[in-house]
């Protein structure tokens, strides 16, 4: 094993700041998208309130549609990134630790199993609701 010199040690830290940085980035954008959606859908919703200050025609009832869609397939894309990245950095891992899979207790495995299915069930039903409502309003 070779030692790294001084320099190359504080390069190595310097790179490890930006590859964190790069990560969190990434991350933050896969995040904006269900909000902005969400956001948006909310403002034109309300706006609606008031005939007066927006009547409700046939262009605002499909941008209605579209932005209300926009959110289910948004998280969908931010759950998928997620899973992606979470596989991929527990692949790394083992990768420099060496070993093929973490130990796990039959209680963690369910545990686990449970936390990763309640994002996805949280979104199908999310998701159901939003498209019934979609289609309800046209």
């Amino acid at each position: 094993m070779t030692q790294l010199s001084l320099k190359q040690q504080e390069e190595l830290e310097r790179l490890k700041i930006h590859i964190d940085t790069l990560k969190s980035l990434l991350m933050q954008r896969v995040a904006i998208l269900p909000i902005i959606s969400s956001l948006s859908a909310t403002v034109l919703i309300v706006a609606t309130f008031n005939k007066e200050l927006l009547p409700i025609t046939n262009y605002i009832k499909l941008a209605l549609i579209a932005l209300l869609l926009l959110i289910p397939i948004s998280l969908i894309i931010a759950l998928s990134e997620y899973y992606v990245a979470i596989k991929n950095t527990k692949e790394a891992i083992e990768k420099i630790v060496k070993i093929n899979d973490f130990k796990e207790t039959r209680w963690q495995k369910i545990y686990n199993r449970i936390f990763i299915l309640y994002p996805i069930i949280g979104v199908f039903i999310l998701s159901v609701i939003i498209i019934y409502i979609a289609f309800s309003i046209w």
